[in-house]
């Protein structure tokens, strides 16, 4: 599948800016102009998290993984569910069972 067939070159040359921004956490903040970042919002390969603040949504970082000629992982995930596998492997790690939901 080719890229193309999700994002106008100008949004995907955003997105690919905008997640160059949040890779360098030093800096705390990103220079994408605010009616662009609106626009990938809107497209929903961004979110907005309020008060200026954005992050790059599950479907933007498939679309970045297919971008970058990288095998994207399917399904697609919410940051919830990295969050979950993450606690149960670390619980497995201590030897500790987790508690039912």
């Amino acid at each position: 599948m080719q890229i193309t067939n999700f994002l106008l070159p100008d949004d995907l040359a955003a997105l690919k800016r905008f997640a160059e921004c949040c890779e360098d956490r030093g800096s705390g903040e990103h220079n994408v102009p605010k009616e662009r970042m609106a626009r990938l919002c809107e497209i929903g390969v961004a979110e907005s998290k309020g008060f200026g603040r954005h992050q790059i949504t599950t479907f933007g970082g498939y679309v970045l993984d297919l971008a970058n000629d990288e095998s994207p992982v399917l399904p697609l995930k919410t940051y919830a569910d990295y969050e979950e596998a993450a606690r149960l492997a670390h619980l497995e790690k201590l030897g500790e069972r987790p508690l039912p939901a």
